[in-house]
């Protein structure tokens, strides 16, 4: 009487299938329990075999999962399986498109619902791959470095946004992002850009460097460093603009650009413009223009924007620099006297060549004698000591400052002329001038809205304001 009670107890619990272990070890022991109680046991072992367990799902059950219980498939109906005979079972979770789950074993020991574990289904996710040009780049991840290098794949990436960092050598650091879907592939490319070659300061004079005035335009400077020449001319054949000839002194170092700014460096910088490019292209002032022709018929006010720089092509370019947080350098147009300095190149003659001769001229200047009345592309002709070409002829070069009728009582240190006026400065003369208005120190002038199918410009890199 006293096991069947403690049996019976057990089964109140709803601990069926220990109570049912309970009678069960009372079977053929009468001796022990006497044989009406072992009559009772067999009753009840025949009540407690006929239980069965209920399953329970949790109510965001999702209705693809694939469920097999000891091999078996089953279906919950209403959220629940029902006739779960009282034992540990082992059950199979598996769902389309997400990873699978580990192998569940659940033991029923009673009538009363079991809850079936809430599962955190992860999607497989999808395959990413990264393709660049150039190839070769490292592939970053989370901050460190995967070990793949482009073209690569990922494979079973999570379902989600992925970020990764290109890197490779001289070239600028690109992220790429994107989603992933669920058994999908996600393509991600990018062209990698070079690193900018950032102006710094030279160390001797005619020193040339490549530097980038945008991400993709990059151009060749000439050194020129501070020192003292002689501006101006002298002589019965110099002009009285040109007069009188004295000693000037350029306090700070600077960048000339090695040729004057082409067309296509232009339209790198701005783009393409239409109404330009067709007064360019038939003919604009009898000269038909090429990409690698000088720029021209663009006005000073085109080239500086207004007083502050912020406009035209010099602000596009300083907003380059600014971006990249080069400190202390600005892209600019070269005052008279750094030009002339730059032109004569340590040399004291009319051209910055020790041949003066015809031949001389001609192998350094495009001038009205031996251009056949039209604009050359640029570089054609030879260099000046400094390494800088078309400085005598081909177009004439805007400078930065207002035209002054003479050098009288202008400064003799860091001279840009004076602080308004109504013509800006010209210099170098053009495929139109004789060889003599071709010169060093040959001066013109015209008002800084002159689009002129003879005028061009030069940039140069400065630091510091003089």
């Amino acid at each position: 009487a006293a096991a069947l009670a403690a049996a019976e107890k057990l089964a109140a619990g709803d601990e069926i299938l220990a109570a049912l272990a309970a009678v069960r070890g009372m079977r053929g022991r009468s001796v022990v329990y006497g044989e009406a109680a072992v009559a009772q046991a067999e009753i009840r072992i025949g009540d407690l075999a006929e239980v069965t367990a209920t399953l329970r799902f949790p109510a965001d059950w999702p209705d693809d999962v694939v469920l097999a219980m000891d091999r078996q498939p089953v279906w919950p109906e209403d959220g629940m399986i029902a006739g779960i005979s009282l034992r540990s079972h082992r059950f199979e979770v598996s769902r389309p498109g997400y990873r699978p789950q580990a192998l569940l074993r659940l033991q029923f020991g009673g009538k009363g619902p079991v809850d079936f574990p809430v599962i955190e289904w992860q999607m497989i996710g999808g395959k990413v791959v990264i393709t660049s040009i150039p190839a070769g780049a490292a592939v970053w991840s989370g901050g460190k470095d995967t070990g793949k290098t482009t073209p690569c794949e990922f494979e079973q990436v999570e379902v989600g946004k992925v970020d990764y960092v290109l890197k490779l050598k001289d070239h600028v650091d690109v992220p790429l992002t994107g989603e992933v879907g669920n058994l999908e592939t996600l393509e991600l490319a990018s062209s990698l850009a070079e690193s900018p070659w950032l102006p710094e300061p030279g160390k001797v004079a005619g020193e040339r460097r490549e530097f980038n005035l945008t991400p993709d335009l990059r151009v060749a400077f000439r050194w020129c460093p501070a020192g003292a020449f002689v501006m101006g001319g002298a002589g019965p054949l110099a002009k009285k603009q040109e007069k009188p000839a004295r000693q000037v002194e350029l306090t700070v170092g600077y960048w000339l650009a090695e040729t004057e700014f082409t067309q296509r460096q232009w339209e790198a910088v701005l783009g393409h413009d239409d109404l330009l490019r067709v007064l360019l292209t038939t003919g604009g002032g009898g000269v038909n223009t090429q990409l690698d022709h000088p720029m021209r018929l663009v006005s000073w006010d085109r080239i500086c924007g207004n007083k502050e720089r912020s406009g035209g092509l010099l602000g596009k370019i300083n907003a380059f620099f600014t971006a990249n947080q080069v400190a202390g350098w600005e892209v600019d147009l070269p005052t008279e006297a750094q030009w002339e300095y730059a032109c004569r190149a340590g040399t004291r003659s009319l051209y910055g060549t020790e041949d003066q001769s015809a031949a001389g001229v001609d192998r350094i200047a495009w001038h009205r004698g031996n251009s056949g009345g039209h604009l050359q592309p640029v570089a054609q002709k030879d260099a000046n000591p400094w390494g800088l070409r078309d400085m005598h002829g081909n177009i004439g070069e805007w400078c930065r400052d207002w035209f002054v009728e003479t050098y009288d009582k202008q400064p003799t240190s860091d001279p840009a002329g004076p602080p308004s006026g109504w013509k800006k400065s010209l210099r170098g003369g053009s495929w139109l001038s004789s060889a003599r208005s071709c010169g060093s120190p040959t001066r013109m002038e015209a008002y800084p809205s002159t689009a002129h199918p003879a005028i061009g410009f030069r940039l140069m890199l400065r630091s510091g304001k003089p």
